[in-house]
């Protein structure tokens, strides 16, 4: 038997904030790993796999270090996972 469980949030004005900030980074890392996903298929036509894009973590973990949004997330405690 499988059991389903739905939760229902009331955050706070605080909290609408800072989950809007975390949901809206989240989103622009999304966004970004796909178009350089879909910029490898242009460029090479195979199928993408995790090894070319595992080659750019270290450059972008620098990136991440450097730009705004990112360190705006880590900030706020939230990791970023990119796979």
């Amino acid at each position: 038997m499988k059991t389903a469980y739905q939760y229902r949030l009331y955050p706070s004005d605080k909290q609408k904030i800072s989950l809007n900030n975390g949901l809206r980074v989240c989103r622009y890392w999304y966004n970004r790993m796909l178009g350089e996903r879909l910029d490898w298929w242009e460029q090479n036509r195979c199928p993408v796999n995790s090894c070319p894009l595992i080659c750019h973590l270290p450059e972008l973990k620098e990136l991440m270090g450097k730009n705004t949004m990112a360190s705006l997330l880590e900030a706020s405690g939230v990791e970023i996972a990119i796979a």
